[in-house]
């Protein structure tokens, strides 16, 4: 039960819950993904297969994955190191936002003025806007866009 918590995407393929496919969810982004288990509730020689931008993304972690999947007490814990690998995969090579996300952000910046435009992170993930108030005081307004906000406004 606390799986389906933890990832509520994941479901079950069969009544032996040896077959698991769905998505894993990182940074608001989902990743498709089936587990077959020889067994249930044990990991040795399961087998993972995976979205082709999962792959790529994991593209250098097979050993670690194939001996965290052997290694792993169950398909929780094989889930929480699977995870745990996308996070620092995504931190090393910056997971790019879709086309849409830069053409959304661009035409914000250009409702509110290029000219209020200070400083723009090369990850477009953050802003620095410049604002003035009734006293003609300038105000520094940093801006952090995270995956999340940037989902929610599509």
């Amino acid at each position: 039960m606390e799986l389906l918590h933890k990832f509520p995407l994941l479901v079950p393929q069969n009544i032996d819950k040896t077959i698991y496919q769905g998505y894993v969810t990182l940074q608001g982004k989902h990743y498709q993904l089936r587990v077959v288990m020889v067994a249930p509730g044990t990991m040795k020689g399961a087998t993972i297969s995976c979205s082709w931008e999962l792959k790529q993304l994991l593209r250098d972690c097979t050993n670690t994955l194939t001996q965290r999947l052997e290694e792993s007490e169950n398909l929780e814990a094989f889930l929480m190191e699977l995870q745990h690998i996308m996070t620092k995969k995504t931190k090393q090579e910056g997971v790019q936002q879709p086309a849409e996300y830069y053409n959304r952000l661009l035409n914000e910046i250009e409702s509110l003025g290029w000219e209020k435009l200070v400083y723009i992170a090369p990850d477009f993930c953050e802003l620095h806007l410049v604002a003035s108030d009734a006293r003609n005081r300038q105000h520094l307004l940093k801006i952090r866009i995270t995956p999340e906000v940037s989902e929610s406004r599509q």
